[in-house]
């Protein structure tokens, strides 16, 4: 699609021009996938992504939906832990979104840990070929889409947040941004619905990315409407048929919505605030496996969450660009969907961000229907594509000023970003750093496989509990909750062992026999009969 602007020339789109522009891009993917993800799951193929506890809670809940669909679990909101407990797939992501990516891995043979392996590395690729995609469809060169795209999809937030996958498959984000900006300059019926149908499936894949999508959507219409002239008399038109698509938008999330009010306890404002970001971090990059090349000063936290360093470029294109604002724009300059954007970010940034005592953000987390978002500095994750925006237009426009030399101009301009952005290698001297990014396939299996043979030792089992004991290290009291959950759920097994960010009234990790069996006959009124112990009360 040939672009032009009466301020910028035109996209180049000649054969001699898409070659060296694809070549550009693919290198781009190829070293962001080779510097994150890939490293996540080792290039033998032989960790899992994230620590052996939350991630390891995505795999089960995923293998519940699988086998949901081929017929092998009755419910697809009962899954088969804090057994007999009822609708616990509520308590945590219920990954209706990407369950048909995991189900296409496991219906080609793949075993759950292989298939949770691809379905971990397919948002990256989905992510980056979106922000790409969204930076062309705007108008902008083959250096701003593959600059847009390495930043969306590999920047820095993205590894800090390594404990919850569930979060990265954000590829609807710039679709949405996309075409609700050429909505704002030519409003059509079909672009609303465009719009609404990304805000809907991106929230059926996580509701915090469907929760955060609106709110830059939000704050980038009230920024689009106080700096630009929009054509108001068109948005009149055909009212009726927009009223229905946005009913319908909500009508599609009620069932969600439904099945988890009265399943998520409603998060209090103090431990929102809690989880506040901090002005220090936007300048903070992932603990441990950022290299901390930046010249942003790093700092620690109490938690990674609050870790949002994106690197010093790409904040400083959000604040030039957000500067840039108070230039004279037209609503189709492709640099004012650049600086609307940055704006829209940075106002995000200072409404979610904890200035001492002073909470802009307060309010809201007060609001019905907000109080699952407990951590609101996860919007970094969809603020990464304004901000990538914003860095990639910045880099071609520098690059242009070489002429033929442009695409040579643009590498050189885009390998600070690279190294900024560069994380420790994984198997290398600090591949300690990496043991809350990923963990060993092998240990994990073989525990799997250990406790799936305990378990058919016993003549009739019908469900499982291990006692916190049989765990081992630290963390081994946890990790075994989900150890025993895969394993029985491989043998088509209930357990009453779980973990989660909640729990039922009257459960524990039982460290006896009586308080296990009050939990399924006195609490429950469910029979004991079958029921395996494993390990030491």
């Amino acid at each position: 699609m040939k672009t032009t602007s009466p301020d910028l020339p035109p996209t180049p789109e000649s054969p001699g021009a898409i070659i060296p522009g694809l070549f550009f891009v693919l290198t781009l993917f190829v070293i962001g996938f080779a510097n994150f993800p890939l490293q996540a799951v080792g290039y033998r193929f032989d960790h899992l992504p994230g620590d052996a506890i939350d991630n390891r809670l995505n795999n089960f809940v995923l293998e519940h939906g699988y086998r949901y669909l081929t017929g092998r679990a009755e419910s697809f909101w009962d899954a088969p832990c804090f057994y007999p407990a009822r609708r616990v797939t509520a308590w945590s992501d219920a990954h209706i979104g990407m369950l048909p990516v995991y189900a296409a891995f496991r219906a080609t043979g793949l075993s759950p840990e292989r298939a949770f392996q691809g379905w971990f590395l397919v948002p990256f690729v989905l992510n980056f070929v979106a922000a790409a995609w969204a930076a062309r469809r705007l108008g902008f060169g083959p250096v701003a889409a593959g600059v847009t795209g390495y930043l969306f999809a590999f920047g820095l937030p993205v590894a800090s947040q390594m404990l919850h996958a569930q979060l990265f498959p954000r590829f609807l984000v710039p679709v949405a941004v996309v075409v609700a900006w050429e909505g704002l300059q030519s409003p059509r019926t079909w672009r609303l619905a465009v719009v609404a149908a990304c805000g809907v499936v991106q929230t059926y894949i996580s509701v915090y990315l469907g929760y955060f999508l609106a709110l830059l959507l939000a704050t980038g219409l009230l920024v689009a409407v106080v700096r630009l002239r929009l054509p108001w008399r068109e948005y009149r038109r055909a009212w009726g048929a927009r009223l229905l698509v946005l009913a319908a938008a909500v009508g599609a999330v009620v069932p969600l919505a439904a099945k988890h009010v009265g399943h998520v306890v409603k998060a209090p404002v103090e431990d929102v605030r809690d989880f506040a970001p901090v002005p220090a971090s936007w300048v903070t990059p992932p603990l441990g496996i950022a290299l901390g090349w930046s010249p942003m000063p790093a700092g620690q936290f109490h938690t990674p969450e609050l870790h949002l360093g994106m690197g010093f470029l790409p904040v400083a294109a959000l604040g030039v660009s957000a500067l840039l604002l108070a230039l004279p724009l037209r609503p189709h300059d492709r640099r004012a969907a650049v600086l609307v954007g940055a704006g829209a970010a940075l106002l995000l940034a200072v409404l979610v961000t904890r200035f001492g005592n002073v909470w802009l953000y307060e309010p809201v987390a007060s609001s019905p229907g907000t109080g699952g978002i407990r951590v609101v500095g996860r919007i970094v994750l969809v603020l990464l594509f304004p901000a990538g925006l914003a860095l990639g237009a910045g880099i071609e426009y520098l690059s242009r000023k070489a002429g033929k030399l442009r695409l040579a101009a643009a590498l050189v301009f885009v390998t600070p970003v690279l190294i900024e952005q560069r994380l420790a290698d994984a198997d290398g001297p600090r591949a300690a750093d990496w043991q809350q990014a990923r963990c060993p396939l092998a240990p994990r299996l073989e525990r799997q496989a250990l406790i799936a043979d305990m378990v058919r030792r016993h003549p009739s089992p019908s469900v499982v509990y291990a006692f916190p004991s049989a765990g081992e290290g630290p963390l081994g009291a946890v990790s075994l909750q989900v150890e025993v959950m895969r394993a029985t759920q491989d043998l088509g097994l209930p357990c009453v062992n779980r973990w989660s960010g909640y729990q039922p009234h009257g459960w524990d990790r039982f460290t006896d026999a009586r308080g296990v069996t009050t939990w399924l006959t006195v609490t429950n009124r469910a029979s004991p009969d079958g029921l395996v112990l494993l390990g030491e009360p």
